[in-house]
């Protein structure tokens, strides 16, 4: 399978099949809390970033955000590791787009993402990259932080967003993401889309 970060924009749509993702995220959701949650899916792309939003009980709400791992790697990011301007440059940009989602964001929801996207960080993180584990909101800072002092110079390049500007890029936008969206943590879905 092609992988959609591989793709360019000119070559189609980056997107693989995120409907058919969340309405299998939305039937998880119900039959392991019994009630109709709520779920906000992510799917960091490599042109754009997908937000889903929805429950059983309400129609579902999709939003492409203008930020994705490739883009945000090719445009904003010069040096590898990026330099702590590139960052702040980056955190702005994204932040700015990120914001766009929030009003059609569910309260209470799971926010999941394709294991295949999160894997590498995961690992990083010291979380399997296995369908239903979660990758916490402080493992995901804690990255960051790591990535910030290797901008620095100040700590050895030990994790792949710090020899992999793409890696950086779905740091940053899931970090912005949950910070700004209020949350905690994100659940893996392995079972469909790889990047």
């Amino acid at each position: 399978m092609t992988s959609p970060l591989d793709t360019s924009p000119e070559g189609g749509t980056d997107q693989p099949d995120i409907d058919a993702l969340f309405a299998r995220c939305l039937a998880d959701a119900g039959t392991q809390s019994g009630t109709p949650a709520a779920v906000t899916l992510i799917h960091i792309g490599g042109w754009q970033t997908t937000v889903m939003t929805g429950a059983k009980d309400r129609a579902a709400q999709r939003l492409d955000l203008e930020i994705g791992a490739r883009r945000t790697a090719t445009e904003l990011f010069r040096h590898n590791p990026p330099t702590p301007h590139e960052l702040e440059i980056a955190i702005n940009v994204v932040e700015d787009e990120v914001a766009r989602a929030r009003q059609m964001l569910e309260g209470g929801s799971v926010l999941v993402a394709p294991g295949g996207t999160l894997g590498i960080l995961a690992r990083d993180a010291g979380v399997e990259a296995a369908s239903g584990q979660r990758l916490t909101l402080e493992a995901v800072e804690a990255l960051f932080q790591q990535l910030s002092r290797v901008s620095l110079g100040s700590a050895p390049a030990s994790i792949a967003a710090a020899n992999d500007p793409t890696q950086a890029a779905i740091l940053l936008i899931l970090r912005e993401f949950m910070h700004h969206m209020d949350f905690h943590d994100v659940m893996l879905r392995c079972d469909s889309m790889t990047t």
